[in-house]
């Protein structure tokens, strides 16, 4: 401790200084630690009596945890994540799990049953978890319906939106899409009798881009998209390239090379929305009478209804609407989210029809009930139930969205399972904090065997009318569910509609005499987690009925 004795009370120097000045960022860190352990054991007592994992750092996170190695207590990616999906949940024998993270300084909760999902998405107690790197990520262009705080900023957006979600619009979607498959059964060169379809997933998701950017935009997307170099030369006139060449940028997995690219897509798109957004406002302001018909795309109809609100004598009712930012970030949100998770639901449903051939009679014989000898029109979506069911079951089987995060907002109970070997259900709570985090693990929920009958196979009628039991939580629940989920419904019903009763769909062999098993590794357990749960690479072959 001689040391101690030779330092100077007050330095005068700068070699008098630096003893001093380690011996404060010492004391800095072992007051850091000292913290992020109290921080931790304190989160430990929180999640007593759960199975419980532990790591260094976060690894949940979809997008990333598939690309990240599996490092136990530092990145525990497997720990999070398995397939099956309620893999975890069974083999701890509870549908509540427990995560301490070092790094995290609150509890972090997993759920993998539909009721307590429930619980959690329909309860006040429980807020959006907006403040969650993901959603922060979402508002680059400012404000939305989607990253919005829970209360007065998630009203404004929901209120203004779903007044411009009515049935024009969903009327136009319908037709769209019989417009769309025309273009694609062109463009991919299927021909009259039938042919095939190659790399459905990508095929769909240009058919979902094309019909956002007709009822969002009014932009006609081209089918063969031209992207720009990686200069990104574009003037961004003509609205398809724009739209298309941010959609690519942000999904682009080559992230820097790409980066430039996504520099002048961003401001191609930012430039063309706001240009078209003050054109079509300044068309609707003209008009004399603001109680006129929307226009039925969505930009039209959020512009007038903002000028609705704007002219409105009772401001406290109707607020003054979303500004200029706020309608291009939700355009954006529209167009990145609203037609890529249903591109890919698309995909599956077609994948899981080929491989179950006997879907097709039963849906082209409610088709022909409901329809006649008419072509499958928008009046006839609310009967067409074993449609919709197809979608509703694919989604379910393969959630798009994967995990959803909450939080609580006061101390509060989560209620949960646990089972015996032998079965033996035991319902249970756990008392939980305010500030911890609770991730709402889809995947689980939708396959938990303690709620769904053989929970892996393809069973539409589950979801029909008259069997509905467990919560759906496909397109999520409560005040933050999905508020494009009948737009969503309408491209699934109408898609499935239309190409049934025109097609028969088979699997493309790749091999001599695959077995369905042989068919399901190929098609369906190829799917992989990106920004959504994308499908694996495979073909479709097309067969036109008489």
């Amino acid at each position: 401790m001689d040391w101690l004795q030779r330092l100077s009370v007050i330095p005068t120097t700068v070699d008098e200084a630096i003893p001093h000045v380690l011996m404060i960022c010492a004391g800095a860190l072992i007051l850091y630690v000292i913290d992020c352990l109290r921080t931790y054991i304190g989160v430990l007592q929180q999640v007593r009596g759960l199975p419980t994992r532990h790591g260094l750092f976060p690894a949940w996170e979809v997008g990333l945890r598939p690309r990240l190695p599996h490092i136990p207590f530092l990145f525990p990616v497997r720990t999070f994540y398995s397939k099956p999906e309620f893999d975890i949940y069974q083999k701890a024998g509870s549908d509540l799990l427990a995560f301490t993270v070092a790094t995290v300084p609150r509890p972090v909760y997993f759920i993998g049953s539909p009721t307590s999902a429930q619980h959690v998405a329909t309860n006040p107690q429980f807020g959006k978890a907006s403040f969650e790197k993901r959603y922060e990520n979402i508002r680059q262009f400012g404000s939305n319906i989607v990253s919005a705080y829970d209360g007065g900023e998630h009203r404004h957006h929901k209120v203004a939106i779903r007044s411009c979600f009515g049935e024009q619009i969903f009327e136009k979607v319908w037709d769209n899409m019989d417009k769309q498959l025309a273009i694609m059964i062109d463009a991919e060169k299927v021909e009259e009798s039938g042919g095939v379809l190659h790399d459905i997933g990508h095929v769909l998701i240009k058919l979902t881009f094309a019909i956002i950017g007709e009822v969002g935009f009014s932009v006609e997307i081209p089918w063969n998209i031209h992207k720009t170099d990686s200069a990104g030369e574009s003037d961004g006139s003509d609205g398809s390239e724009p739209l298309t060449s941010i959609y690519y940028a942000v999904l682009d997995s080559e992230v820097v090379p790409s980066l430039r690219r996504y520099g002048k897509a961003r401001h191609d798109y930012l430039a063309h929305t706001y240009r078209m957004y003050r054109q079509r406002r300044s068309e609707l302001v003209a008009e004399s009478d603001p109680s006129t018909k929307p226009p039925t795309d969505l930009l039209g109809a959020l512009a007038h209804a903002q000028i609705f609100a704007e002219r409105s004598e009772d401001k406290r009712e109707f607020g003054v609407g979303l500004t200029e930012e706020e309608v291009i970030s939700d355009m954006f949100v529209f167009l990145i989210a609203g037609h890529e998770t249903t591109g890919h639901t698309l995909a599956f449903i077609l994948a899981n029809l080929a491989l179950y051939p006997d879907w097709q009679g039963k849906l082209l014989e409610e088709i022909n009930e409901v329809c006649g000898d008419e072509e499958p029109a928008y009046r006839h979506m609310n009967q067409l139930q074993l449609c919709l069911a197809v979608g509703l079951e694919s989604l379910r089987l393969f959630d798009s969205a994967r995990l959803i995060f909450k939080y609580a907002m006061e101390d509060t109970i989560l209620p949960y399972s646990t089972w015996t070997k032998d079965g033996t259900v035991t319902q249970r709570v756990h008392h939980v904090k305010k500030g911890a985090l609770i991730g709402l693990d889809l995947p689980a929920c939708q396959k938990n065997l303690f709620h769904w009958k053989d929970a892996d196979k393809f069973d539409p009628t589950r979801h029909l009318p008259a069997n509905k039991s467990s919560p759906y939580l496909g397109f999520s629940l409560g005040a933050r569910q999905c508020i494009g989920r009948r737009f969503a419904e309408v491209e699934i019903v109408s898609f499935v509609a239309k190409i049934v009763k025109r097609y028969r769909i088979f699997p493309k062999m790749e091999q001599p005499h695959e077995s369905l098993d042989e068919l399901k590794r190929r098609m369906l357990d190829t799917a992989y987690e990106d920004l959504t749960l994308t499908p694996g690479k495979f073909d479709l072959r097309l067969e036109r009925r008489e």
